[in-house]
């Protein structure tokens, strides 16, 4: 991973990568690489900057990962469906986040999921699609599914994120939010466009084409590939964290005391995987009754400003 280089008035010496909070290694350039990684796990890094005098910067913005799942990471088992005729209609534009991809027809189905982008949880994004016509402009209905738990299906209650029909070839958009409770990791997504009538996820339809994409779930500010971390903070200083936790051991609840409103925080185990992540709007607690007994790392996000703190969960 790499990131952008930090400025001092006494010259920077090197940097600290933290992996779940915790010191991963430190390096003299604005690379690392990070090995041993467990499969379909999300992890979050950060980096601070130190310099000749020994002053260590605040953090950077973390960067949230989730690695791909063994095997490939899509699910299998998905239905089939398709358009039996495109003489007519087709799509010829699907665009959501990195994935934009303009197509003349395809025989009613296409697989493209070799293309794919990232879907942070949480997150509102805009999807772009549109129709082809030969002549005649018909009503299209689209619909578009997400695979959300991963189960090789779109079958479950908020996974369909788009409905609606249009008798226009421009450009159409629709807005949806990733839900928080997704499975990190490669999915499914499919779009479908059938004339007359809405359809479903599977079996064939009259007119109109589907096509599958893949999208990569994760929590908020993640990327499946490693990117830029962002500019850090260019003065340097050791600075105290911007908030407190109670009880130690906590047991259900685990309280935050802090001067902001509103906060992320992202909780981490001690392999640095993160275990929990929650944005707090007004409410200074998170339920930690479902994690293991041990010892947890606890990032809090805010604004610009990263603070951490170790707990322990009995």
């Amino acid at each position: 991973m790499g990131w952008t280089a930090s400025t001092d008035n006494v010259g920077v010496t090197g940097y600290e990568v933290y992996k779940g909070g915790v010191l991963y290694t430190t390096v003299t350039t604005t690379t690392a690489n990070v090995t041993g990684l467990t499969a379909a796990t999300a992890y979050a890094f950060y980096v601070k900057a130190k310099d000749a005098a020994g002053n260590v910067s605040v953090a950077s913005t973390t960067l949230n990962v989730t690695t791909a799942s063994a095997g490939g990471g899509m699910p299998t088992g998905y239905c089939t469906i398709k358009g039996n005729n495109v003489t007519y209609e087709w799509i010829d534009l699907v665009k959501l986040g990195t994935i934009n991809n303009v197509t003349a027809k395809n025989s009613g189905y296409a697989d493209f999921t070799t293309l794919s982008t990232n879907l942070a949880t949480g997150t509102a994004y805009t999807i772009n699609f549109s129709a082809a016509f030969k002549s005649t402009a018909y009503t299209e209905y689209w619909k578009v599914y997400i695979d959300y738990n991963r189960d090789g299906d779109f079958a479950d209650a908020g996974e369909m994120v788009v409905s609606g029909s249009s008798k226009l070839s421009s450009t159409l958009a629709y807005t949806f939010t990733v839900p928080t409770t997704v499975s990190f990791g490669t999915t499914r997504m499919r779009v479908v466009m059938s004339d007359n009538s809405a359809t479903s996820y599977c079996g064939t339809f009259s007119y109109g084409e589907a096509e599958d994409y893949a999208v990569v779930l994760g929590t908020t500010g993640f990327a499946p590939e490693y990117g830029v971390m962002g500019d850090f903070a260019q003065e340097l200083g050791n600075e105290e964290p911007s908030f407190s936790v109670f009880p130690v051991p906590a047991i259900d609840v685990l309280h935050i005391a802090m001067d902001a409103e509103t906060a992320k925080i992202t909780v981490f185990n001690m392999g640095g995987a993160i275990v929990k992540y929650e944005v707090l709007n007004g409410s200074n607690t998170i339920d930690v009754s479902d994690l293991e007994s041990g010892v947890y790392t606890i990032n809090i996000e805010d604004g610009n400003k990263t603070s951490v703190q170790r707990f322990v969960k009995q």
